[in-house]
Order: C-alpha cells, then sequence, then structure tokens
C-alpha cells in the first residue's frame, strides 16, 4: 500500500514534477506504476487527450508510455504512442532519465 506522501507524489507528478521529486526523497519511494491523465488540451482546432503511464523498477529501470489522442475539428482522431526506456537515479531532489 502506497504511503500518503507517495500518493502526493503521484498526483503532483501529473502537474508539477519537480514537486513530486522532492516528496520523493528516497529511491524507494519511487518503486511501482505511476499514471497520469487522461489530460486534455484544447487547442484552436483540436483537442489533444495525453496519458502517460512510467513504472520504476528496483533497478533502477523505467518504462513509460505516452499515448496521446490529437482530435482535429474537421478530421478523423489520430494517435501516437510514444514508448522509452532506460535507466534512472536521484540527484538531490532532481529525478533523472538516462
Amino acid at each position: 500500500m502506497l504511503s500518503q506522501l507517495s500518493v502526493l507524489a503521484v498526483l503532483l507528478a501529473c502537474v508539477v514534477p519537480a514537486a513530486a521529486a522532492r516528496l520523493a526523497a528516497l529511491p524507494e519511494s519511487l518503486i511501482g506504476t505511476w499514471a497520469c491523465g487522461p489530460t486534455t488540451m484544447n487547442g484552436p482546432k483540436l483537442v489533444m487527450e495525453v496519458t502517460s503511464i512510467t513504472k520504476f523498477a528496483t533497478d533502477r529501470t523505467f518504462k513509460t508510455t505516452t499515448t496521446n489522442v490529437i482530435k482535429p475539428s474537421n478530421r478523423s482522431p489520430v494517435t501516437v504512442v510514444i514508448s522509452s526506456h532506460g535507466t534512472w537515479r536521484l540527484e538531490g531532489a532532481t529525478l533523472i532519465w538516462l
């Protein structure tokens, strides 16, 4: 079960990643699956929904998938899926993806 601090860090990560990193003072509090979204962004001629899921492992690796659904006002929606993976570390209050 996530501690209240971990839950707060996850919620803040959706809005202010730097604040979440400061709350997650210990690397162990980052381990697990973090999800954000869908977040809706409105433009003059389109709406875009963004969802992101990142898994941080104890071996300091991560996998993340971000899905963007772009909905132009006069065309069919387009889905863009971006996946990345690598290693991570904490430097003070900064989470660094390598």
